[in-house]
Order: structure tokens, then C-alpha cells, then sequence
């Protein structure tokens, strides 16, 4: 049986009618009409509605390849894996200065999360509180993913994802499987420290969703590389 890839493993293919409206997103966030698009990169007014109102099986594999070309040259991004299928980086504004496209300033990030909630039916966000997941996710860093239920939550072991709790809340911690039909626990990744809830067994997690977005600010950003500085220096002086 041939192993499926990432996109498989949390769900089947996602329906045209989510493909259009994840590509109504990504436009949105260039602001451009679709004659810009026409008339700037050769894609059709005509094809590009079509893609965006789900008709005529909606957006293909090798469409999405060509309108993603565009968007990136427009300075808006996502995985082909998200345009597709939903999961994966979802859509970010490029910072050209920056071989890093996730950090940003609080204004940009307000309108990448709002962007992903509105093209995504059962968005959840979080806001890191804690360094229980360090040192990927700090305090400060915004993650959303698309939730999944019931039976497909399952498909998630082995990833970090935004478990809402029935008993806890809703935490962002490392996905397995329990040892009752149903339930699951949840490790949070950073083992030095002491923090609440840092290891539950065999609880009932009402949704799960995988992070396909996270953004650092700015702030958090520059913590980092004063800190790997002075790891640095401290290095050199031993």
C-alpha cells in the first residue's frame, strides 16, 4: 500500500469549494483584480473567476502552480500544500529584507490571522503563553491551524497541534495517541522547565489543529538573536 504524503495524513483532498475560497484569500491580501492578474501574468480574467467560483472542477494542481507564481511576485505567499489541500504554511505577506517570512509587526499579523480565519471555515488561533513549547514556540508567537474532529483527530498523532480540552482548555502541545479508544495525551516539547499541564494522559480532546501558521514578532525576533549573540560571546570567552 503506497504510503500517503502530509497532505493525506490529516485528510482527503479538500473540495474545490475550499480550494476557491482559499484562493479569494490570497487575492484579497494583493488587492488586485483579476484584470491585474490578466494583464500582468497572462492568467485569464475568465480561468481566474472560474478558479475563484468553484466551476468547471475549480482550481487544479498546475493552476495553483501558476497563480501561486504570481501572488509570490506580488509579495503574498502560502504552500501549494495549503491552496490545495489546507494544510502547510498558510498565506503571509513576504518580507523581501528577510529571508524569513514568518516575523512581522503586530499590524501585519493582525491582518495575516485575519486573512487565515476568513478563508478557513473551523480556523483556531492561539497565542503562546508559556515557553512549554521552546524553543520553536515562545511567548508572544501567534499559531492558527484549521481544526479537525471526532475520527480525524487521530490522523494528527505525532504533531504539534492546538488541542481544545474539554477538562483543560485549549493548549498547544505534541499530539499522541492514548491507550483508550478516543482519548489522548499531550506533551508540551520543552522538558527543562516546570509548567502547568506539561504531560496529560488519556484525555478527551474535543478538536485538534495542526499549526500551518505562525508568526514571531518583531520583538520576539530580536530576543532571539540578542540571546544566540550572547550564546555566542559566552562560547568565545570559555
Amino acid at each position: 500500500m503506497p504510503r500517503k504524503n502530509q497532505s493525506e495524513l490529516f485528510l482527503e483532498k479538500s473540495s474545490s469549494k475550499e480550494r476557491a475560497a482559499r484562493l479569494r484569500c490570497l487575492r484579497a491580501m494583493t488587492s488586485k483584480p483579476r484584470e491585474y492578474f490578466q494583464k500582468n501574468y497572462g492568467i485569464a480574467r475568465g480561468t481566474l473567476q472560474n478558479w475563484e467560483s468553484d466551476r468547471n472542477g475549480g482550481l487544479t494542481e498546475k493552476g495553483a502552480q501558476i497563480i501561486l507564481k504570481a501572488f509570490i511576485a506580488e509579495n503574498v505567499g502560502c504552500d501549494l500544500s495549503w491552496l490545495l489541500h489546507g494544510v502547510g504554511a498558510g498565506p503571509h505577506f513576504i518580507n523581501k529584507n528577510s529571508n524569513i517570512d514568518h516575523r512581522a509587526d503586530a499590524g501585519i499579523i493582525a491582518k495575516e490571522m485575519l486573512f487565515f480565519r476568513q478563508s478557513n471555515d473551523h480556523a483556531s488561533d492561539f497565542i503562546i503563553k508559556d515557553q512549554s513549547m521552546a524553543p520553536t514556540y515562545m511567548p508572544g508567537d501567534y499559531v492558527c491551524g484549521q481544526r479537525y474532529y471526532l475520527d480525524n483527530i487521530k490522523k494528527l498523532c505525532g504533531h504539534v497541534v492546538i488541542a481544545q480540552t474539554a477538562a483543560h482548555g485549549t493548549l498547544l502541545r505534541l499530539l499522541k495517541q492514548g491507550d483508550e479508544i478516543n482519548l489522548f495525551h499531550l506533551f508540551s516539547t520543552n522538558t527543562a522547565g516546570d509548567f502547568y499541564h506539561q504531560m496529560l494522559i488519556n484525555i478527551e480532546i474535543l478538536s485538534a489543529a495542526p499549526i500551518s501558521w505562525h508568526r514571531k514578532p518583531e520583538y520576539n525576533i530580536n530576543q532571539d538573536a540578542r540571546k544566540q549573540s550572547q550564546s555566542t560571546e559566552e562560547a568565545a570567552l570559555a
